[in-house]
Order: C-alpha cells, then structure tokens, then sequence
C-alpha cells in the first residue's frame, strides 16, 4: 500500500546500492507480518529502475521446491540475461538430476559469476531475491528436508566469503528460525510484531495509515476515526480481545478434522454465549486473519504455523493453550458426547426410505434434519457403515 513501510524500503534501496555494503540483506519476522510482500515491493522498484532481478521463493506445500530448484533456476535466468554465460551453463548440471548440491552450486553459480563480475559493473549485477527461506525442505521434517535447508544455508554462507559472489546482492527474507543463522556480515532488519511493537515503530505508522484509509472508505466521521484508531493501533499487535472464546474457536479450527460454522463453535465448552451470541464479537477480534463465510477459516497458512511454533509460546506464553491438542481435542470429545445424548439423534432421523440413497437424491430439507454436530461426530469418529444411522 502507498505510504507504507517507507522507511525500511529506503534503507533496503541504499543498501542495494551501495556496492561496497554487505553482499546479503536478510528481512526476518513472526508470520503473516506481509514478508513476501516486501520481497514483492522491493522486485518491482528494482525493475522500474532497470536493474536486474531473479526472484525465488519457497513453499513448505512443494517438495519439488529444493535448493536445487533455486539454483537452477538462478542459472536459468542468468543465462536469459547474460548471452555470455549460456554455453558455460550449458555445460554444467543445468539438465541432469543430482543429489550433490554443492558440486551443482558451484557448476552453475559459482564458476559463471566468477566470469560475469568481471565483465560488467557491479551496479548492473542482478539483484537476487529468496523469499521464505524458512520454507526450504517443505512440510518435510524428515532428515532429507533437514539436510536440504542445511545445505542451502551452507552455500549462502559461502557467498558472503567468496570475492567474486559478495559483488552481488542476496536479498532474503525468513521467520527468525534458531536454525537459520548468519555471520555478523550481513544486514538484517527485524520487523517487530506483538508485544515488541511499540506505538512509535514505523510498523504502528504503517497500520495507522491502512486502518485510517480504510475507515475513510467506509465514511466514517473524522471524529470517529480518530478515536477509533487510538484504540484499533495499539490494539493490532495483539489480536486476542476476547482470550477465553478466541482461545477455543482458534484451537478448534486448527485441530479439527473439517471447517466449523458458528453454530458449532458457540457449543464448545470454551466459549460462553450467556444471554448472547459472542461469536460476532470473537470474529471482529480475529477479523485480521480469518474469512468473512459463514464458514471459519484462516486467510493465510502462516498464521496457524505461528500459532504453532515456539515464537508464539514466547510472544504469548499466558495464550500457550492453543498449542494443548489434548485440551482442543477434549473439547471436541464434548462435542460429540452433546450429539450423543441429543435428542436430535435417533433411528431414521430423515426418514429415508432405503438405506441405499445417493448423495445427489438428498432433498434439502432432509440434509437440514442433520445437525452440525452429528457431522463433527462422523469427522472425528469415523462415518458409520448404515446411513440410517446418521
């Protein structure tokens, strides 16, 4: 968004320019903290003023996404930009499949670029951009996807050593992961997030701006933006208003084996409706990350890793119950012992007329006679053999 994350942006673009300055920039932050985006700003300002760009990112939901896809890659788009260096990287392990990482690093990377910074200005090297370097290896926690992030990391290390390398510039972001660590060398911005922000960051500008133009759009009254925005920014650091009911409804669609509607979620033991229905409330305080359907779900996959990973143990360690899949699981087992005893269940609920019946025969008003629990009941316990049973 224009007028946004000015600053930092700023300091990337000197840092890019400045040829005598670390050869590796490393942007790090919590999830959902808009990383990628960032990488996305700082590639498109970068080809506006025709300097060369490789941009690459990760995806922990592809494991065909290695660090050799990367440097092939890197070498591909090398070889689309420079004529020079095609019939040397032709040469190399560019079209054949190999398990030796580094023997491919230096083959394709290494050894051409050792010919190219000697032939061009260094203000006309191209610029390459690795978003998500955490997500290296994948969903895969298996010793190979170890090895793969390794690796990787290995070679990174060796392009700040190495003379001819440390001409280009490593643009890289990543969450602060204990196991991706960097010489002293390099350039990094921590990008704060939860109780590390303070009202004074650029980060709490910057979401004053979008909140601001937002409630411009809406129309609101300038009286009301301003006293909305003295609660709203303070606010956006911590997302969890409402602990108790967003604890419940948050580990419930994380641990649960299919999405949940309001009409589920207000059962569970966690959340208490009294009077009222406090579903609404607890979704203007998770608005941030999760749809607007009928049907809860998180915009984004990283911000259920976050609610996962030790980082939010140590942001929130008062909130830590969200990661307990026994206490999230337990609730669901009440779920389903409240099916059991409903009087809504019983033989032949839908009064069907043969056990055999397909899905596409259903009227509605009989998939209306099924509660949302007896289908929680049948994700989490198995579907029963007889649909008359359901």
């Amino acid at each position: 968004m224009k007028d946004t994350h000015t600053i930092i942006l700023e300091e990337i673009k000197n840092e890019i320019k400045n040829v005598d300055g670390p050869s590796v920039i490393w942007i790090r932050g919590s999830p959902g903290i808009k990383k990628s985006a960032l990488a996305a700003s700082i590639a498109n300002r970068l080809v506006d003023q025709k300097r060369h760009v490789i941009s690459f990112r990760f995806d922990r939901t592809d494991s065909t996404i290695t660090t050799s896809a990367l440097w092939r890659t890197v070498a591909c788009d090398l070889a689309r930009l420079f004529p020079s260096l095609r019939q040397q990287l032709a040469q190399g392990d560019l079209g054949r499949s190999s398990s030796d990482v580094d023997r491919l690093f230096k083959s394709l990377i290494e050894e051409p670029l050792s010919v190219l910074v000697d032939t061009i200005p260094c203000e006309e090297l191209p610029v390459i951009v690795i978003d998500a370097l955490d997500e290296c290896g994948g969903l895969r926690h298996d010793a190979p996807g170890k090895k793969d992030l390794q690796d990787l990391l290995h070679m990174l290390k060796r392009w700040i050593q190495v003379d001819h390398l440390k001409k280009l510039k490593l643009f890289i972001t990543s969450r602060p992961e204990h196991s991706i660590a960097f010489p002293d060398s390099i350039s990094i911005h921590d990008i704060p997030s939860g109780h590390g922000v303070k009202l004074e960051d650029s980060v709490s500008n910057d979401i004053c701006t979008f909140l601001q133009s937002r409630l411009v759009d809406m129309q609101m009254e300038t009286a009301w933006i301003t006293e909305a925005l003295k609660y709203l920014v303070p606010g956006a650091a911590g997302i969890f208003i409402w602990v108790q009911g967003i604890i419940s409804v948050m580990g419930t669609m994380i641990y649960a084996k299919q999405p949940l509607s309001d009409d589920v979620l207000v059962m569970l033991p966690g959340v208490k409706t009294g009077k009222s229905n406090v579903m609404p409330l607890i979704r203007k305080g998770l608005a941030s990350v999760i749809g607007s359907g009928d049907i809860l779900h998180f915009h984004h996959k990283s911000f259920e890793d976050y609610l996962l990973s030790t980082l939010f143990q140590q942001d929130l360690p008062e909130l830590s119950v969200i990661q307990d899949r026994g206490h999230h699981k337990r609730e669901l087992a009440m779920l389903c012992l409240k099916t059991l005893v409903s009087p809504k269940l019983y033989f032949n609920m839908c009064n069907l007329d043969s056990s055999v019946i397909k899905n596409a025969d259903i009227q509605p008003d009989v998939k209306s006679a099924i509660s949302p629990l007896n289908f929680i009941f049948i994700s989490i316990l198995g579907r029963p053999s007889c649909s008359y049973s359901v």
